[in-house]
């Protein structure tokens, strides 16, 4: 039976009740649409991909002359000829390309690779990988029976398909692939294509860490998600680390070729040539690709400015079914691949039994890649020899399926007949491969024993300063010795001098309001922004949010640094305080001052609103981040709760590639949050889901840290741990922490829990001096402790200058009731606040937040604020007091009388709690 709607879906379209008659129908009906060319030879090349014969599993029978007659074509000898090339072992669809010269090159290249031969030697290296790559299926199938290895058994011919991308590549000027892919056949491809060492493999598999002796501590991956850096030629490939997230990896790995190609050009965005140099490798599953929305994120914002990477080269490995679910319940789409035809992506269906087809086909796209710059799809059509792992039993769920794959002969085998009746292999070919890779893989095994992982693959090249060191051994005794002066300004590489000259300073916020004359700004901008801006910088005071973030921009750039921005709204901010891109009002012509801050080379500067998604925009960013470390890249969300788009980015990346991988990344995450009556959607950013997944070091088992190890300035010292939580109160604090993040000897992400109400707020400004030589961000800012206090408050965020203002209504001393603002939430400042503690006599601390009891700092604080109390044993009578809006299913009130009521009882609570109240 002819396979008219799908490579795979036929048979589940039978189950579905559809007939024979209305599935040609449904066919008809579809092609018409795109159908617009009145040549026959012409409709030929472009329908003949629904009869080709590309799923080994059902291969077709019609003759040339039937599938001409199926479509309704005439037979002639021209239109036979084409359906023998297009409509053979692969298949090209390109209906829905826009662009006739790009159909026009697909045909031609597509009527020029059938003519063409491969070596004896060439059909030999292609049937080796792939006999190699099924003898160690079956090795570690013997060897480690229960062993989930995901292996390529079905789909041999992705080997010879990655091989023969890189020969492309290297004939197409490209000398750098950056692949990311799912677990199957990942083991293959590493031993048998990137030169993975077998021994390193096999060491993972019995049970050892594959991170360096050095790194011991770390808990490192499991084996499916190892990675792998080799020069294959003149090539260099990197397959990066991925989870078990399918599609996660995609824009990870597109984002890392962006920053490769900046550096290769010294510019953003790339030149031509840096865009050709470097090209995305990303390989999808059949039932993920069609099923997770990052597909479809990351597709579309493949063009979009500041994303654009000259086009992705993806590999569909189409296995026929899902992990359970077949075609007909993964996607409603005809098409396993139909999600690229929404941005006009070519599409190049191929045979997996046929691996000379495979590795045409993966030239086709390299060039076109290469010469377009645009996505093109390659489907090789494949089947899963077991289950979704080789402990599944799939006949369960697909008894028919499994039936077919059982009786079939492994392609390895289908070709290596092929090869046979050619003459280019002798009977005995097949079994000198097989048992010398049993050999070999043998004698890796033997080998693991002695297998020690190489220092080189943790902190190479640009990352050599940022492996970790041993943190100070200072007891916490010492340490409380000091003056809390010097302990919060204690000379630290986790917390440098951030601090520079107030001249410099001023020069760079001039320049960055600095517009042509043929630039006209807006009125009110050019009140508001540009007059206030030049006011605050020539008074020495006032200096707002949107200031300080400029100064420190510029001041990284001028450093040498590389700084990209992205997010929803970024070049003039959510609440219009950026505007870091000026459109002229007569022209709309857009000018970026910030490109005119660095004068030597404004190419090291880059801000781009990017397209709406939250999920492929931030996986970009981690990967750009992780490339190397000389740049600060900045991530917005347009409001801080929308991250949770992104939370597998967030779970498995950001904050664990340290510890799983050793890959450091800088990348730093701006959160707007802030209870101002927004309503539940616009409030929070939920800080305490980051708070969750940090390591500050911290044991609610024994409720304390280990005191001997506490550093000088323990929250500064965060090398050790995943990443830092902030909540800055202050321009001055804002811009120390962006300029921390280059200056620190490692990366760590940093997630910044941003204000809104605070860019406007006239107490929220610092004063020039606060960003001069000598000072760096402060984990704490806090009133004066002295012998008249009788409560602390403790408190973290804006909320701090609304308790600032009930204590003074309710006619409090600040000596009285000293506020302590807890900047940075992870790690904690637990010895800073115990020093803090030790002059403090009083009988009550109250910590204090905006948020639901149940969300915000509280959870994460109050164990930590419990410890330093504890160290500090006269306060051991002393009371713990939490004031809160109560527990809640939802972050914030909907509508306005409730927030208010809910204001009005908090800082009611808060009065009282400082005895403000009686």
């Amino acid at each position: 039976m002819s396979r008219l709607l799908s490579y795979s879906l036929k048979s589940s379209l039978f189950k579905n009740g559809l007939t024979w008659k209305s599935t040609r129908a449904l066919a008809w009906h579809t092609t018409a649409r795109y159908l617009s060319t009145p040549s026959v030879a012409a409709a030929a090349r472009e329908r003949m991909y629904r009869f080709a014969d590309v799923n080994p599993l059902y291969p077709s029978s019609l003759s040339p002359e039937e599938k001409l007659a199926k479509l309704g074509l005439e037979v002639s000898e021209e239109t036979v000829e084409i359906a023998k090339i297009f409509g053979g072992s692969i298949a090209l669809q390109t209906a829905h390309v826009e662009s006739q010269a790009e159909k026009d090159f697909l045909n031609k290249a597509l009527e020029d690779a059938s003519k063409k031969e491969f070596s004896a030697e060439e059909k030999k290296r292609m049937l080796k990988m792939m006999i190699e790559s099924e003898a160690l299926d079956k090795f570690m199938g013997s060897k480690y029976p229960f062993f989930k290895r995901y292996s390529g058994e079905g789909c041999e011919a992705l080997l010879p398909c990655v091989d023969s991308m890189v020969s492309a590549c290297a004939r197409n000027s490209a000398n750098n692939v950056v692949i990311g892919m799912p677990h199957r056949g990942r083991f293959n491809l590493l031993v048998g294509v990137l030169d993975f060492p077998a021994r390193a493999l096999f060491s993972k598999i019995e049970g050892n860490c594959e991170l360096p002796p050095q790194y011991d501590a770390f808990p490192g991956d499991v084996a499916s998600h190892l990675a792998q850096s080799v020069k294959l030629g003149s090539v260099s490939v990197s397959l990066l680390h991925n989870p078990s997230h399918l599609e996660a990896i995609h824009p990870v790995a597109v984002g890392k070729v962006r920053r490769k190609q900046e550096l290769f050009s010294a510019s953003s965005p790339p030149h031509p040539e840096a865009l050709r140099s470097t090209i995305p490798l990303v390989m999808h599953g059949d039932a993920a690709f069609a099923g997770q929305g990052i597909v479809a994120e990351a597709i579309n914002m493949a063009s979009s400015p500041g994303f654009d990477v000259g086009g992705t080269v993806h590999l569909v490995v189409n296995n026929q079914v899902g992990f359970t679910a077949e075609a007909h319940v993964s996607r409603s789409s005809m098409f396993v691949s139909d999600a690229a035809k929404g941005v006009g992506s070519p599409i190049i269906a191929v045979n997996g039994d046929d691996p000379e087809a495979v590795s045409k086909a993966m030239s086709i796209a390299v060039e076109y890649r290469q010469k377009y710059g645009k996505d093109v799809f390659v489907e090789l059509i494949c089947y899963r020899r077991h289950g979704h792992n080789e402990l599944d039993e799939p006949a369960f769920t697909q008894p028919l399926m499994y039936k077919n794959i059982r009786s079939r002969t492994s392609p390895p085998r289908v070709y290596a007949e092929k090869l046979k009746e050619e003459g280019v292999i002798d009977g005995d070919f097949v079994t000198q491969v097989t048992e010398s890779a049993k050999e070999k893989y043998n004698e890796e095994k033997n080998a693991v024993s002695e297998y020690t992982t190489p220092s080189k693959v943790a902190f190479g090249g640009m990352w050599h300063q940022c492996g970790v060191t041993e943190p100070s051994s200072e007891t916490l005794d010492a340490y409380l010795s000091r003056p809390i002066s010097d302990v919060l300004n204690f000379d630290h590489p986790s917390n440098p001098d951030t601090g520079v000259l107030v001249e410099e300073l001023r020069e760079i916020a001039r320049r960055s309001i600095e517009v042509p004359e043929n630039i006209e700004v807006h009125p009110r901008l050019q009140k508001m922004y540009v007059k206030n801006r030049l006011e605050a910088i020539d008074n020495n005071k006032g200096v707002d949010w949107a200031t300080a973030e400029a100064m420190a921009f510029g001041s990284i750039l001028e450093d040498g640094y590389c700084l990209r921005m992205t997010g929803q709204d970024v070049e003039r901010g959510t609440f219009s305080q950026r505007h870091a891109a000026l459109v002229c009002q007569s022209t709309a012509e857009k000018f970026m001052p910030f490109k005119d801050v660095e004068k030597t080379n404004n190419s090291n500067f880059s801000l781009y609103s990017s397209v709406l998604s939250e999920e492929a925009v931030l996986g970009f960013e981690y990967g750009y981040s992780i490339n190397d470390p000389n740049q600060l890249t900045l991530w917005e969300a347009q409001f801080g709760d929308f991250f949770n788009g992104a939370q597998i980015i967030f779970d498995n990346f950001i904050s664990s590639s340290e510890a799983k991988w050793l890959r450091q990344t800088g990348l730093t995450v701006l959160l707007p949050h802030g209870f101002d009556g927004a309503g539940p959607e616009h409030s929070s950013c939920r800080m305490e889901r980051f708070l969750q997944l940090a390591d500050d070091g911290f044991s609610s088992r024994n409720n304390r840290y280990n005191v001997d190890k506490i550093v000088p300035g323990d929250s500064g010292d965060y090398q050790g741990h995943n990443m830092a939580v902030v909540n800055p109160t202050s321009p001055a604090q804002y811009f120390h922490l962006l300029r921390r993040q280059v200056m620190t000897p490692f990366r760590k992400p940093l997630i910044v829990v941003a204000p809104k109400t605070l860019l406007r707020l006239r107490e929220a400004v610092s004063d020039m001096d606060e960003f001069a030589p000598g000072k760096r961000f402060q984990h704490l800012l806090f009133d004066e402790v002295t012998p008249d206090a009788k409560t602390m408050v403790i408190c973290s965020g804006k909320i701090y200058y609304d308790l600032a203002k009930k204590r003074a209504e309710a006619g409090i001393a600040k000596e009285e009731a000293p506020i302590v603002r807890l900047e940075q939430l992870s790690p904690f400042p637990t010895s800073a606040l115990a020093h803090l503690m030790s002059g403090f006599k009083g009988d009550k601390v109250v910590f204090v937040q905006e948020e639901p009891e149940n969300n915000g700092p509280l959870p994460f604080s109050l164990p930590r604020i419990e410890a330093a109390m504890k160290y500090n044993q006269h306060l051991s009578h002393a009371s713990l007091d939490v004031v809160s809006r109560p527990p809640s299913g939802t972050v914030a009130a909907g509508y306005r009388l409730r927030h208010e009521k809910e204001v009005k009882e908090l800082f009611g609570a808060f009065t009282n709690a400082i005895g403000g109240g009686q």
